[in-house]
């Protein structure tokens, strides 16, 4: 199965467990819509590294920090965009959250595969 086809069933539980964490911390819990995409992009961020390390992109050798900390650094950036997305999207253009939550999730699978497949799980061999 290529890669990409991977990366988008990852990439759908990604988005199945992002939506269920938001959606408990926004309606059940009562936090503020950006501390909790900051707590479910955080969850999804360990759950995305060890399937794609280990399935999408199938990198064998051992986890070592250089190899996170790229990974680490391509979502601190899609987090980034997808804090500014958000928030622009619900103070400022009145979008329901859920619909700027979704269009960050857009926003943030194409740069984060493209900056995976080439510079984070990319083979050393």
């Amino acid at each position: 199965m290529p890669p990409l086809f991977k990366y988008a069933i990852v990439g759908a539980s990604n988005t199945a467990l992002d939506f269920v964490v938001y959606i408990a911390l926004t309606r059940v819990v009562g936090f503020y819509f950006l501390a909790a995409n900051l707590f479910s992009y955080a969850l999804v961020m360990v759950w995305s590294f060890f399937w794609n390390k280990h399935w999408t992109f199938v990198n064998p050798s051992p986890l070592h920090r250089g190899q996170f900390l790229k990974f680490l650094l391509v979502n601190v950036v899609a987090l980034l965009l997808s804090q500014g997305i958000l928030f622009i999207t619900v103070t400022q253009l009145y979008w329901f959250d859920l619909w700027g939550k979704a269009l960050t999730i857009s926003v943030g699978v194409f740069w984060s595969f493209t900056m995976h497949r080439l510079w984070t799980f990319r083979s050393l061999s």
